[in-house]
């Protein structure tokens, strides 16, 4: 059994386009930078618009997005992987 982040040297990896939820998702986040989205009852949410609490922790689990825990509320924030994967067009 291999490793999900193992890979064999001659087949290269090819990212996996992205869904239309994680690509609005990571639009809304990327509108909300620096501040990011701030977590709620059902989800995130911020000025620029709403995220799911399921697509936040997915965002999450990908590392497209992470939790800042800095302030007086917990943020949804953009991170450098989410942002070249909304420029590229794939995860």
């Amino acid at each position: 059994m291999t490793r999900l982040d193992q890979h064999s040297a001659d087949r290269p990896v090819t990212p996996a386009p992205l869904d239309p939820a994680t690509r609005k998702a990571l639009q809304t986040l990327e509108r909300s930078r620096p501040l990011g989205l701030a977590r709620i009852t059902g989800g995130f949410r911020g000025i620029t618009g709403h995220v799911d609490p399921a697509d936040g922790l997915a965002l999450t689990a990908q590392g497209l997005a992470r939790i800042d825990y800095g302030g007086r509320h917990p943020r949804l924030k953009i991170t450098r992987a989410g942002r070249t994967a909304l420029e590229k067009g794939a995860v």
